[in-house]
């Protein structure tokens, strides 16, 4: 495996892998309590190659998230040559469907500053360039991912970013945990490829409310797709236990930050993926409003950490 690299506060710990998309191996954060001797506990399931890409750690999508289908941004021809060829980079669902981008295996190099990287990307599709760059700010309890996309022409592109964190819960398994949905959220009706369903996507704010915000996960499969219109806010906890893992991110443009979230439970109930996205896999023939990016100066970030159920916070605005 490649050599990871670290950030390290006196009882927290995050390393990834730049070598190999940098994909997180290791998320270490500190209990929030009053205690003298606070407890640090492992929240990702981290990256192993020998397990393959998908089923482990944290890796960036784009330029579309999850699964697409073959539309003007990724036609059936050039779809098919994509796949066929021996150095292709692109995955393929088993119903024939790209998966998470094309960039998640991707080398990525440090900038001048500490703990930024970037990768430059040419899309094969619309023949544009553009490089991504992401940042990590590791505190206490918490660590927040920055990402900015900075493109190389005048037009927009139509283009999704999103990443595929897999929680471990350090009690138990997933059927212990109970999952909360926070704020304006909405279920997004999905067919039986995981693609959202078209008709439904006209007006998304009309969208249901799902019938359950709270969760208990014990003997609940999820594969489903939400979207958060003032921001993401997750909660994940134990019961018997005093803090929460919060996922949420901080929006100035809720049409441009990570307002979508797909959660997905694997069959083995050992971790949960909890995805931040900026839109759904096929957003370019289901919702305008995300077509236009204006990519230059815009940062966009999203947050995990460790908080106290009773210590919450409102999201900042």
């Amino acid at each position: 495996m490649a050599k990871p690299s670290y950030l390290l506060t006196e009882r927290s710990l995050f390393s990834f892998l730049p070598d190999k998309g940098c994909q997180w191996t290791e998320l270490l954060l500190q209990i929030p309590t009053e205690l003298e001797n606070e407890e640090s506990i492992s929240l990702i399931n981290g990256y192993e190659e020998e397990k393959g890409f998908f089923s482990s750690g944290n890796f960036c999508m784009f330029p579309w998230v999850n699964r697409m289908w073959p539309n003007s941004f990724i036609k059936q021809k050039e779809l098919q040559n994509l796949s066929s060829s021996l150095d292709s980079d692109l995955a393929l669902d088993g119903n024939g469907f790209p998966l998470h981008g094309r960039i998640f295996g991707n080398q990525w190099n440090q900038t001048k500053q500490e703990n930024q990287f970037y990768l430059d990307y040419l899309d094969p599709i619309q023949n544009r360039k553009c490089r991504i760059e992401q940042s990590f700010d590791l505190g206490k309890s918490s660590l927040t991912t920055n990402i900015r996309i900075k493109y190389l022409e005048p037009e927009a592109w139509i283009y999704s970013l999103g990443y595929h964190p897999y929680f471990q819960l350090p009690f138990g398994n997933v059927d212990d945990w109970i999952i909360e949905l926070h704020g304006a959220v909405h279920s997004v009706p999905l067919d039986r490829n995981c693609f959202p369903i078209r008709e439904y996507l006209d007006d998304i704010t009309s969208l249901p409310i799902p019938s359950l915000k709270v969760i208990p996960l014990n003997g609940i499969h999820l594969d489903h797709l939400y979207y958060f219109s003032e921001g993401l806010q997750i909660s994940l906890y134990h019961p018997e236990h005093k803090f929460a893992l919060w996922i949420e991110s901080f929006p100035n443009n809720l049409f441009d930050n990570f307002s979508f979230c797909q959660i997905y439970t694997p069959d083995n109930r050992k971790s949960i993926a909890i995805e931040p996205m900026l839109t759904p896999g096929n957003f370019e023939t289901l919702y305008n409003k995300y077509l236009l990016r204006n990519f230059q100066k815009k940062e966009k970030s999203f947050q995990f950490s460790l908080q106290l159920k009773s210590n919450k916070k409102k999201v900042k605005k």
